[in-house]
């Protein structure tokens, strides 16, 4: 019996009846376990909107939505459940259908990956619609407020008024939630600041009591602009003195000359950076040749770019007095035409001019009309033949040695002709 087994099972013929037999057992249990049904939880499945263009276009908003997610159980053979999760399956909700509001339960139809239907698998779903608040959709222009309570670095600073862009915000949302909010708040959250604030920041939709809205409320809401462009300008207060530049002449310096200026000094604002190391302010040139004895004007004080007077002065009053000089007045006839053109002939019309000098009593006692004499230029001058004309002349004291000047502006009265009169 033994030599007829072993002779079986040492055949070809009983390998191939036995392999033959294997595969067929295998074909009938792979075919019994891919056709059992087995079941499966798929949590966290998403819940999107289709046609929502034509929901907003008829002015309708979700405000809330219950569930947010769903909770979906399968029966299905195990080579369709391995394709079934939470990123392969969601659920669609037609907006095309909702065309009212309040709150409404809707539908929803389960979407499978390719190659699988409803008709593949069961389900046994946590809830059987979504149910969904519809409120009427609106727009409002919501204005900007910016906070800031940092304060600044140092006393001489000023934080001025807030400056921001857009200064209102286009939101678009349910009416009830619309009619809620006050403003939109920005928050700047800096301390002691020591120069301009500049940055683009985030808003918060704060609403009649001052809260702010939730993070639910805001994801109802859509605003034209997410930042807005916020500037604090910070600008230095500091006292400045006026001062002015004079010229001397005529005898005068700096010993026998006093000034006065009112105001002596003005408060000015404006950017740190420019304040810190801003000079006096000059209010302009003043020849001490250009008067007698004394000179008062109001001048205009003009100050740099983007420095304002926090005193609100445009104008300081300016005297100059000049003393201990003497001033006497000569009647000068050397009258002189320098650089004329020499085939031209040059006539001084007046025979001679007053000229006032001034200087130190025992100076002045030196001097006659003769040490005086006023001369033209003609290459300072642009003339033709025959016309009249006032040269600008300047005075020279010959033969005296002291600080003596004439007081004023002369000019020669000059006539260029062909040939002499």
């Amino acid at each position: 019996m033994r030599r007829i087994l072993n002779k079986i099972f040492s055949s070809r013929v009983f390998f191939v009846i036995f392999a033959l037999l294997a595969a067929i057992a295998l074909l009938i249990y792979v075919e019994i376990t891919e056709n059992e049904l087995h079941t499966r939880t798929v949590n966290n499945i998403s819940i999107e909107f289709s046609n929502r263009d034509i929901f907003r276009d008829a002015g309708l908003w979700i405000s809330y939505q219950t569930p947010e997610e769903l909770s979906i159980t399968f029966e299905a053979p195990l080579n369709i459940l391995n394709q079934l999760d939470r990123d392969s399956v969601f659920a669609n909700v037609d907006l095309s259908n909702v065309t009212s509001t309040g709150q409404i339960a809707v539908n929803y139809n389960i979407i499978f990956p390719d190659g699988i239907t409803e008709n593949d698998v069961s389900m046994t779903r946590n809830y059987q619609q979504v149910t969904l608040l519809v409120d009427r959709m609106s727009v409002r222009s919501v204005p900007v407020q910016v906070v800031y309570t940092g304060g600044t670095a140092s006393e001489d600073l000023v934080e001025m008024p807030h400056e921001f862009e857009p200064q209102s915000v286009i939101v678009e949302g349910p009416e009830e939630l619309l009619a809620r909010i006050g403003y939109a708040r920005v928050s700047v959250m800096r301390v002691n600041l020591a120069t301009t604030f500049v940055d683009d920041l985030g808003f918060h939709f704060v609403d009649t009591y001052e809260d702010e809205l939730s993070e639910d409320e805001l994801g109802a809401l859509s605003a034209d602009v997410e930042t807005i462009n916020v500037t604090i300008p910070i600008r230095m207060v500091r006292d400045i003195p006026l001062d002015v530049t004079l010229i001397h002449g005529a005898g005068s310096s700096d010993e026998n000359t006093s000034l006065t200026i009112t105001p002596q000094v003005i408060t000015v604002l404006g950017p740190p950076e420019t304040v810190r190391d801003l000079p006096p302010i000059n209010l302009g040139t003043i020849p001490t040749a250009s008067f007698t004895n004394i000179f008062s004007d109001q001048l205009r004080i003009i100050l740099p770019s983007q420095i304002t007077s926090e005193s609100r002065e445009e104008y300081a009053s300016v005297r100059v007095d000049v003393h201990n000089l003497d001033v006497v007045d000569f009647q000068v006839e050397n009258l002189f035409v320098h650089h004329a053109p020499p085939e031209y002939y040059v006539q001084i019309i007046p025979s001679h001019i007053n000229v006032r000098l001034r200087g130190r009593v025992e100076d002045l006692e030196h001097v006659t009309a003769m040490n005086i004499r006023l001369v033209a230029d003609f290459r300072e001058l642009d003339i033709e033949v025959g016309q009249r004309y006032w040269a600008p002349a300047r005075v020279y004291i010959d033969g005296i040695d002291a600080d003596i000047g004439a007081i004023g502006d002369y000019t020669i009265h000059i006539r260029l002709l062909a040939e002499a009169p």
